[in-house]
């Protein structure tokens, strides 16, 4: 094994970085060109359905297509949604159904928007099937019982003991998700919260779960440490941890195997492997041995934020924890204790801040807080949902599903006070000059820690104005923005018009506006937002860089009447009963016309129509958002 000990895997994992960068590069994945020509679809679910709010989302594989005029059997996946009724909420993994829909891509194209797109070529599917009511038939069944189907079933039949005994929408969620990494539960407000709070760590499962699976694996296995004796025999020694070492894997494959469990696995086994040969501790190169594997397996992977954040923050703990370890000592082991917990929560934050700005463009400002009573609340509900699982039919588990809700119940209530305390959070927004500015001052802090020179700390000194300057540069660039978007939001109507750092948002659905737009409100740096909700509204008018624009949002029964000419440069028709085209045109006489995708169909033939025969360009919203004057 010293053959092993001496490989740098960090100068293995560096040229297979830049191997995938450069293939993606030069062949990026991306979906199909969408098929929007209705077909005959024959789709096989791979997973359990997810039920949501409105519909039922599984993965389905398709087994064959038939259009107007040929069949052809098809090797591919997509993700399909189905409006949620009694009928859709009774499907079942493996079920087989025939859908008369069209194979279409998910991305709206609005402001900031995750690239759902991208995502899912990189798992492999082809695109998104959304189905009503009436445009599925379920034909039969046939079971699916690999590795990964098998582990959404288990998955599936833990969440459902939880609703059985009577969790909360709340507690489910949590729960839900810290024990098996099953997400979907979540409540969005949930989400929002968790984040904000610094706490969004222990809602996805991670190396932190996973260590606590571990670490209660090993307690089992050595009688809670009261015979140590195992760990002195060699066979004994290498038993243990080659058993702890199947429990872990079998936890990650139930979980989903996400990035950052498999990152966490990985690292576990080749420190199990360590420990059997009497080695400890994890050190930079077991953290990139566990990176090159994770990228031999899945090239992808790369690519995902989490696996990006899985392991900066391993790198943060390595690079800074003991270092603020030894920064005070105590002698109480409670004291002890919270110090270290504080340690490593400081150092992963550390290791994590330039990617976490970057990506969302928001800090918890009481992120230690929060963990001091976070992660000791995790280690209890991880190992009360494993005891739930396993007494999940004996009267025993009703007992445990009370104290479970309880733990559940007061994590949520702490992670809600320290989100509403004053200044809970801050956004903050890298571009990428600043994010590797960032990354550079945090490996320079590293560098001043470990050699202790001052040179380096004129560097990181240097690094940090450096950061301010280009934070400053950023700032005077957003306050003199001015720019707004029509977005594509159907059903609703959405256009969001942006001043500097504060923005107006004119929509008939406030509540979901604010959701969709707060990327983009972040990445802006927005401080004041005003909503004009156009549901109580026929109109409204707003001037961009000295351009008007007249937004029409006359509701279903009601016609606009335009008793004297308006004039505006932009003219924007929304609302499902916009009945006003000819008269609005006709009064206004725009340069351009904009149609938001809540317009009807034959509506907004009737609009390009007038357009057409009055000579003036004219925009739909139906494919990609799109922004004003541009």
């Amino acid at each position: 094994m010293k053959v092993f000990r001496k490989i740098p895997f960090l100068l293995l994992l560096l040229p297979l970085v830049a191997a995938i960068i450069l293939y993606n590069y030069f062949c990026p994945r991306s979906l199909p060109p969408a098929d929007i020509s209705p077909a005959i679809y024959c789709l096989h679910l791979l997973s359990v359905p997810q039920q949501r709010e409105k519909t039922v989302k599984a993965e389905a594989q398709i087994l064959w297509r038939k259009d107007s005029s040929t069949l052809k059997n098809a090797d591919e996946k997509a993700v399909i949604y189905i409006r949620k009724d009694s009928l859709s909420m009774t499907l079942r993994q493996g079920d087989i159904l025939l859908a008369s829909a069209s194979l279409t891509h998910s991305n709206r194209g609005n402001p900031c928007e995750f690239d759902y797109d991208r995502f899912l070529a990189s798992k492999g599917f082809s695109g998104v099937i959304f189905l009503d009511g009436n445009e599925w038939l379920l034909v039969s069944h046939e079971d699916i019982n690999t590795t990964q189907a098998i582990a959404d079933r288990c998955r599936q039949w833990f969440v459902n003991q939880l609703r059985e005994h009577g969790f909360s929408e709340d507690e489910l969620g949590i729960v839900a998700a810290m024990a098996v990494g099953e997400r979907d539960e979540l409540r969005y407000d949930t989400r929002q919260r968790f984040s904000a709070a610094g706490a969004a760590h222990v809602l996805a499962v991670s190396g932190l779960h996973t260590g606590i699976v571990y670490s209660t694996i090993l307690y089992l296995l050595t009688c809670f440490g009261f015979y140590p004796v195992l760990y002195r025999q060699k066979l004994r020694r290498w038993l243990v941890y080659i058993l702890a070492t199947i429990f872990i894997w079998l936890y990650a494959f139930l979980t989903g195997l996400s990035p950052s469990v498999m990152r966490a696995a990985l690292m576990i086994t080749i420190f199990s492997l360590g420990n059997a040969l009497g080695r400890d501790g994890i050190s930079f190169n077991t953290l990139a041995a566990a990176a090159f594997i994770n990228l031999l397996i899945e090239p992808q992977a790369l690519y995902n934020v989490s696996f990006c954040l899985s392991y900066s923050a391993v790198l943060g703990i390595l690079l800074f924890s003991r270092k603020i370890v030894r920064i005070l000592s105590f002698k109480t082991k409670i004291l002890r204790y919270l110090w270290n917990l504080l340690a490593v929560s400081v150092a992963a934050q550390l290791g994590t801040l330039p990617a976490t700005i970057f990506y969302f463009s928001q800090i918890s400002n009481y992120f230690a807080l929060t963990n001091f009573f976070v992660i000791p609340l995790a280690y209890v509900i991880v190992v009360l949902s494993a005891m739930f699982a396993i007494f999940a039919v004996t009267p025993l588990a009703v007992w445990l599903a009370y104290i479970l809700k309880g733990v559940a119940y007061i994590m949520n209530c702490v992670v809600s006070f320290i989100d509403g305390l004053p200044f809970s959070t801050s956004n903050i927004s890298l571009t990428p000059a600043m994010l590797a500015v960032s990354i550079g001052s945090i490996l320079l802090l590293a560098l001043c820690i470990h050699r202790e020179k001052w040179q380096w700390s004129a560097g990181f000194a240097a690094s940090l104005l450096l950061i301010a300057v280009l934070h400053s540069i950023n700032l005077k660039k957003i306050d003199k923005t001015e720019q707004a978007f029509v977005y594509n939001t159907y059903p609703y109507s959405l256009v969001l018009h942006q001043q500097g750092r504060a923005c107006t948002i004119y929509s008939d659905s406030i509540e979901a506006a604010l959701q969709v737009t707060e990327p983009f409100r972040k990445k802006q740096m927005i401080r004041v937002v005003n909503e004009v909700d156009l549901s109580g509204i026929e109109a409204a008018s707003f001037a961009v860089s000295s351009k008007s624009v007249l937004l029409l949002s006359a509701q279903k029964g009601h016609k606009l009447v335009f008793e004297r000419q308006m004039p505006a440069d932009v003219l924007l028709f929304a609302g499902r009963g916009n009945n006003c085209a000819e008269n609005a045109i006709s009064a206004t006489v725009p340069d351009s016309i904009v149609i938001l995708s809540s317009v009807p169909q034959y509506r907004e033939e009737e609009i390009i129509n007038l357009a057409h025969s009055s000579n003036i360009p004219v925009l739909t919203t139906k494919q990609s958002a799109i922004e004003i004057l541009h």
